[in-house]
């Protein structure tokens, strides 16, 4: 028990600190990781420009959630179609809240003029292999933390078996007194040659008293 639990606390322990620190750590890294790629990012009022290269993937985000229509121009005049988003996105950014509200990928290396309709603001655009790490970071930083809770728990246990183990190999269990002869009751005499022991009882090795007839 005692070698168990103490490889269960230090294992325990190990695996709490590097949760923590990975998951507290993720969460700071992606709001700063993601604050600074959308503030690095193209933006206009309802319109924005992009230089690209052939076959990117870019999100558009604006700060009202609506589903605009917005549609991308790229070299030469070719229209390369914006697709609203299959799931959700947004984050705070600079006390306020952005959504992405269309994605669309380049065709062609060159410079991509996007427009959104109605008006929804200042809209941004985001290379997605940018943003999409951090949000990975925030998505898997709450399990994280989730996961150093049960491996806190597992800690507390180990530590527990270790000291219980610890206490039994410093305080063993008392053994039986040594001796073969029984204890008489008051009136019982002695058995033929029996030599008492000390307060008239028999001694070790002794043969026990007989019993009383009925």
């Amino acid at each position: 028990m005692r070698k168990f639990g103490k490889i269960l606390f230090i294992g325990g322990l190990i695996l709490t600190i590097a949760a923590l620190a990975f998951g507290i750590g993720g969460i700071v890294y992606a709001v700063q990781s993601g604050v600074g790629v959308v503030r690095d990012s193209p933006s206009g009022d309802a319109a924005a420009t992009v230089q690209a290269e052939d076959g990117e993937q870019w999100y558009v985000f604006a700060e009202t959630p609506t589903l605009a229509e917005c549609t991308a121009t790229g070299p030469d005049g070719v229209t390369v179609e914006v697709n609203r988003p299959g799931s959700s996105m947004s984050f705070d950014f600079d006390n306020t809240k952005v959504y992405r509200v269309g994605e669309f990928t380049t065709e062609a290396a060159g410079e991509y003029a996007i427009t959104c309709a109605p008006d929804i603001g200042t809209i941004r655009l985001v290379e997605a292999d940018r943003i999409n790490g951090t949000f990975t970071w925030l998505i898997a930083a709450p399990f994280l933390i989730v996961f150093s809770i049960f491996s806190g728990l597992a800690t507390l246990l180990g530590l527990i078996l270790w000291l219980i183990g610890r206490s039994r190999e410093k305080n063993p269990p008392t053994p039986p007194p040594p001796g073969g002869g029984y204890p008489a009751g008051p009136g019982f005499p002695p058995a033929p040659g029996a030599q008492p022991g000390p307060g008239g009882y028999p001694g070790p090795g002794q043969p026990p008293y007989p019993q009383p007839r009925p």
